[in-house]
């Protein structure tokens, strides 16, 4: 095999493997973004929940 050859999929090979680490990378942060998300609407819901039955809501119109 000449090293043109060689060197090409060397190149391919290591493109490739560069490509799958920010495809990952990517997916790791939007995965975390997503949590942080979720975590901040059940923080939302459980104060909402624990005002239930209770005047600390607000009331639209009052």
């Amino acid at each position: 095999m000449d090293n043109n050859s060689r060197l090409t999929r060397v190149l391919i090979i290591g493109f490739s493997v560069l490509i799958i680490g920010l495809v990952l990378f990517n997916t790791y942060l939007f995965y975390n973004q997503l949590k942080d998300n979720e975590r901040d609407k059940m923080s939302i819901f459980g104060c909402g929940y624990s005002n239930i039955g209770t005047d600390n809501c607000r009331r639209s119109g009052q």
